[in-house]
């Protein structure tokens, strides 16, 4: 993230300092985690056979805002489950508050991505917008 460059390979993020115990292995496997929740894309150079992964322009901005799909079928599988228990039995209570907190956390999650929308637009950044990638 701090290089000066958004992409590597996985060989040319292996590469550190004498003494470094790094493989290009542990971060093949770090790099297959972070393609999965997609704060990293994999492209391949036309004619190479070597994946190359760039990290997205508004990292963090994509990843909070992908966690609301996740927070909604939490929600929903708590809720279920506090029906299923009977909402007035402990744990079926237990159930209800959790669904009640992703509830509250996704319509907060909402309403701050939205004030850091407007936020950025007064920041002297890169022209981009919230959710894009390169």
């Amino acid at each position: 993230m701090s290089g000066e460059s958004a992409e590597k390979s996985a060989a040319e993020g292996a590469v550190r300092g004498p003494g470094d115990r790094d493989t290009e292995a542990a971060v093949s496997g770090a790099v297959n985690y972070l393609t999965q929740v997609s704060m990293v894309g994999r492209e391949r150079e036309p004619g190479s056979r070597r994946d190359r992964y760039r990290l997205h322009n508004e990292i963090w901005y994509t990843t909070f805002a992908g966690r609301d799909q996740v927070l909604t079928r939490w929600e929903r599988t708590l809720k279920d489950g506090a029906r299923t228990l009977g909402e007035h039995t402990p744990a079926g209570a237990r159930i209800a508050e959790t669904a009640a907190f992703f509830e509250f956390l996704q319509s907060e999650l909402e309403g701050l991505m939205g004030r850091w929308e407007e936020h950025r637009k007064t920041l002297d950044l890169p022209a981009g917008r919230p959710g894009a990638s390169t």
